[in-house]
């Protein structure tokens, strides 16, 4: 998760893109962790999120899914030696191997120049993405309730005079919210991928919507624990915040939103000041997340 904010930046400088490249190039070289060696999963799970994120925006071989990687990652998150909260963020984590690929064959169901789509082809996609959104369901739901059960993710009146929602979340520590945001935002994705698919299929699915929102409001009853970790929060959780803006119907939601990402994005001082410029970005990033549009990877203008 720690990745996506600087990877999704659209004005990161050229030698950003060369640092990933590089971990490419190394990760290919070593091959799949030596489980025996704790510097070797370590360096294997926390160079995920830079490729994987890498491979969303740009496309390319994502050798995490070879056969070989896979059973090794797979291996990798039993055997690191973490505390067990971030090995269940681990054991989430992993499903966003699959995230590429599904982002750019929908990109390539919606470019792929016929009136009418591919109706083998959605229902391939709609298929795949089912089956992995029930996995993740089994996989996550397991850690979120046990966490639950602990009292590690609490819900409580919110305490932001701002916030529209009412409730909250109160987390143990950061591998907890870490945990739930991992876990969310990754459904909204699989949400989002389901729905655009229904649409094109020619029967939208309206439960996917109400869904949608539901997830969205559970990233932003996050905020007020985000923003106690000031500049932190910025960093890490960028890209959730950005996915949830689509769920944000309502005027209150919105400024809710967008007043807090306008916040965190005077500190990184990377994006511009005006507002409709961010949003704007704000919405472009999340719809190419989910294979709505190819990433722009230009530099913001005055005329975004």
């Amino acid at each position: 998760m720690e990745r996506f904010e600087v990877l999704f930046d659209v004005t990161k400088p050229a030698h950003r893109v060369r640092h990933t490249q590089g971990i490419d190039a190394l990760m290919r070289q070593r091959g799949p962790p030596d489980l025996k060696n704790e510097f070797d999963i370590q360096l294997a799970i926390e160079n995920h999120a830079s490729l994987i994120s890498k491979w969303v925006v740009e496309g390319g071989d994502n050798f995490y899914l070879h056969p070989q990687w896979k059973h090794a990652m797979d291996q990798a998150v039993v055997h690191a030696d973490v505390p067990v909260q971030r090995k269940q963020v681990y054991s989430v984590g992993r499903y966003y191997a699959y995230w590429p690929s599904l982002v750019h064959e929908l990109q390539g169901i919606y470019s792929d120049g016929t009136f009418l789509p591919n109706a083998e082809r959605v229902l391939a996609l709609w298929d795949r993405v089912t089956f992995l959104n029930a996995e993740v369901l089994a996989a996550g739901e397991l850690n979120i309730s046990s966490a639950r059960f602990l009292d590690q993710i609490m819900e409580k009146t919110d305490t932001d005079t701002e916030s529209p929602l009412g409730t909250q979340f109160d987390f143990a520590n950061i591998d907890t919210l870490q945990l739930l945001v991992t876990y969310v935002m990754l459904l909204i994705i699989l949400n989002r991928i389901l729905y655009h698919l229904s649409v094109l299929s020619g029967r939208p699915t309206l439960s996917l919507q109400e869904n949608h929102k539901d997830l969205c409001r559970q990233i932003w009853m996050c905020i007020p624990f985000m923003r106690a970790m000031q500049g932190m929060g910025s960093i890490l959780f960028a890209a959730p915040l950005y996915l949830s803006y689509e769920g944000a119907t309502t005027d209150s939601e919105k400024k809710y939103l967008l007043d807090y990402i306008m916040e965190t994005a005077k500190r990184s001082g990377r994006y511009p000041e005006d507002r409709r410029e961010v949003e704007k970005f704000v919405l472009n990033t999340a719809r190419s997340m989910t294979g709505q549009r190819p990433f722009d990877t230009t530099r913001f203008s005055k005329s975004i």
